[in-house]
This record gives C-alpha cells, sequence and structure tokens, in this order.
C-alpha cells in the first residue's frame, strides 16, 4: 500500500477575494519554535468555512491558507510553522477547500482504526476472550498499535514475544491498591483485566481525529476498580519525517472506593514498546535521548520528556514521549532498555467518588533521532500552546 496520504497530501486550498472574508480575526502567538504546531481557537465566531488565511492576503495561494476544524466548541488548525513571540492575525476567506480526511474503521469486537485517506494509522486492540486462560491473558488489556508506513506491518509489539505484557501504547500499574489489596493492572498475570466497554465519542475532519472510549479495569473476579475514559487524538502533519502525532489523554474515575496507582518506573504508567523485532535482531541499535546533557532517568525526576530510536524493517524511527506539567509530581522516565519499551510513570491516589487526568503526547517519526532542540521545541508547543486572542 501507499505510506500514510497524510505525510504527503499537501494543504489544499482556493482563492478568495478580499471582499469575501468574514470580520472575525484572530491574533496567534507561538511560546515556542516548530512545525506542524496544533493550534485551538474559539469557534464563537467562527463561520464554518474550511480554511484560515493570515491577514492581508488579496489572494491566496498555496500554503498561504490552513485547513480549520470545529471540534467542541473550539476551532484547530495546524501551523505549518511556528516562531516564538512572532504573532500573526488569521482570518476567514470563505473559499471551501477540498482536502483528505480523518476516518474510522472498526472489526466488532476486535479493533478499532485511525484511518485517514482510507489507510489505518493507529489500530486501537478492544478484544476479550475468556475461553481459555492463553487467551483471557491475551485479550486482558486495551492498548494501541501505530502502523508503519506501509499501512500493512505495526511499529509497536503485540501479544506474544519477548515480555508478552508489552503492548504498543498502554497503561497500567503493577501496583494498584483497591478495597485493602493490590492488583497488578500491569501484568494481568493474575486474572486483572481492562476491558473495552464502549465508544463514548468520535469526531473527525482534515485536521484532526479524536476518539473517547470507556474502558473498566477490573479484578481477577471481575469486580470494577476504576473506570476510565481514554481519548486518543491523531493530527494531521505535513513534515516529511512524520508518522503520527498522538495525545493520550485519559480520565480515572475512582468509582468504587479509593484508588492507589503504584509501582516502579518499569513497571508502571503510560508506556511505548516498538516491535518485538527490536529485541530479537536490532537492540544494540536502540538509543534514547533527554532534555538536558547528563540526564540520569534513574535518578532524575519529573523529566518532560524522553526520546527513543530505534530500528524496524531496516528503517529507522524514533519515538518521543512527552509528560503534560500537570502529570502528579515525582514523574519518572523508565528509559534505558535496549529493546525500546519506554515511558513515564507516576504514583498517585485517587480518593473515592473523584477522577485523574493524566494527559501525554507521542511523536513518531522516519528516521535517526533529531536533534535535541527539536524535541524541546516540540514539548513546549505541548506544554504551553500558542497563545491566542480575538481580534474584535
Amino acid at each position: 500500500m501507499k505510506p500514510h496520504a497524510f505525510l504527503l497530501a499537501a494543504l489544499t486550498c482556493l482563492a478568495a477575494a478580499d471582499d469575501a472574508r468574514a470580520d472575525a480575526k484572530f491574533r496567534v502567538t507561538p511560546t515556542a519554535d516548530g512545525v506542524d504546531v496544533p493550534v485551538f481557537l474559539p469557534a464563537d465566531k467562527w463561520n464554518g468555512t474550511a480554511e484560515l488565511a493570515p491577514e492581508g492576503a488579496a489572494n491566496l495561494k498555496a500554503g498561504d491558507a490552513v485547513l480549520v476544524q470545529k471540534v467542541g466548541d473550539q476551532i484547530v488548525f495546524i501551523l505549518p510553522k511556528a516562531e516564538a513571540g512572532k504573532t500573526t492575525v488569521w482570518e476567514q476567506p470563505l473559499a471551501k477547500a477540498k482536502a483528505t480526511e480523518f476516518g474510522f474503521a472498526k472489526e466488532d469486537g476486535k479493533h478499532l482504526d485511525f484511518q485517514f485517506g482510507g489507510q489505518s494509522v493507529l489500530r486501537t486492540m478492544i478484544a476479550r476472550d475468556e475461553s481459555t486462560k492463553e487467551s483471557k491473558f491475551d485479550t486482558a488489556k486495551v492498548f494501541t498499535h501505530v502502523f508503519a508506513p506501509d499501512g500493512e506491518s505495526f511499529l509497536t509489539k503485540g501479544t506474544g514475544g519477548q515480555y508478552p505484557h508489552h503492548r504498543g501504547i498502554y497503561l497500567g500499574w503493577s501496583r494498584t491498591g483497591f478495597g485493602g489489596k493490590k492488583y497488578d493492572t500491569w501484568h494481568c498475570h493474575s486474572g486483572e483485566a481492562l476491558r473495552f466497554d464502549k465508544v463514548i465519542a468520535e469526531e473527525a475532519g482534515p485536521v484532526l481525529g479524536r476518539q473517547t472510549i470507556g474502558v473498566k479495569w477490573t479484578t481477577p473476579s471481575g469486580d470494577p476498580i476504576l473506570d476510565e475514559a481514554r481519548t486518543l487524538t491523531l493530527y494531521r502533519q505535513n513534515a516529511g519525517d512524520a508518522i503520527a502525532l498522538i495525545d493520550v489523554d485519559t480520565v480515572l474515575s475512582a468509582n468504587y472506593g479509593e484508588v492507589e496507582l503504584n509501582g516502579d518506573p518499569e513497571h508502571a504508567g503510560c508506556q511505548f514498546r516498538p516491535t518485538n523485532e527490536v529485541s530479537e535482531k536490532t537492540k544494540k541499535e536502540t538509543k534514547y535521548l533527554f532534555p538536558a546533557e547528563g540526564n540520569d532517568p534513574k535518578k532524575d525526576r519529573d523529566l518532560p520528556w524522553a526520546g527513543l530510536a530505534f530500528t524496524a524493517g531496516g528503517q529507522r524511527y524514533h519515538v518521543q514521549h512527552m509528560s503534560h506539567p500537570t502529570i502528579p509530581e515525582g514523574n519518572i522516565y523508565s528509559a534505558y532498555r535496549d529493546y525500546g519499551r519506554f515511558g513515564a510513570f507516576c504514583k498517585t491516589t485517587i480518593k473515592d467518588g473523584e477522577s485523574l487526568r493524566l494527559r501525554y503526547r507521542l511523536y513518531i517519526g522516519k528516521g535517526e533521532m533529531p536533534e535535541r532542540d527539536a524535541f524541546a521545541q516540540r514539548y513546549a508547543a505541548f506544554a504551553e500552546p500558542p497563545k491566542v486572542e480575538v481580534v474584535e
């Protein structure tokens, strides 16, 4: 199959004259340099057209306008190039753009796919089969695969292989305290499970695809521990090395009693595991990168991000795992294993009847590890998005 269409598609725009513009304008000021930065604007003044253009462009040309999508009470577009502190006023032309869009596909009871132009980019595994001991373990977790650019193979690991509980992009805590007992929602060896419940919401357009699913965490006997509302957002990216920019935004609700999230950096949190090929063939080529020279993930706390580079199918790839500043203090990155499993671990307690929101962003790209500054810029855009003001 062809490479992901959204990596190759140019932003399509149509010409519009000055006198065809709406009055609403938005002043956007990036807080950091970067490329393909998501920007969210208030939608109450939006007229429903498909593009934004920088002020002063009498006749739009390719690259002058960007696609816009309404998401709830906001609109979102991808800023092609961000320069820290450089303010641009964007306004609404009435031209309607045609562009490839995100979408969803599913195989009932098995998986949910994020697609772009009809090609799958992400696949969330939702099956639950309790017919045998083996199938019960193999379907104990809801996790998400990332497709390789060919749209057929995965860059992430599924069941089996080295450490069979490591699967794609996934969450869990090896010492989950509930009802006076400890449950292992990381390994799930004793029958604990993270069970898919339902699709709560979906929205898709030319700028992003977003899906929220319900996941119920249960004890070995099937009793509920907590309820999770897990939202994945996949953004349009146009840079040549981009595979996916993914927000993992999850809300854990202690609806059945107080829950303690505990464990250790290697067996808890939100983590990413590349394909098992890395552990079998290419682990000597695995590399990590941190925000500052000399950072030690085994000692340093609250690192904002960590980077991984690995080889699969003869191709180099890199992943940046980012933790939002709202993550509980003491966040620890496990990022040193040669087979490539890495991610962030925090420990906290969710009181009875309360909820905890955890936010992460993952960027997956082709090629060698970028320079540290590139990762720092991308993190800054996540931690402090561009500032937006409405110009009356």
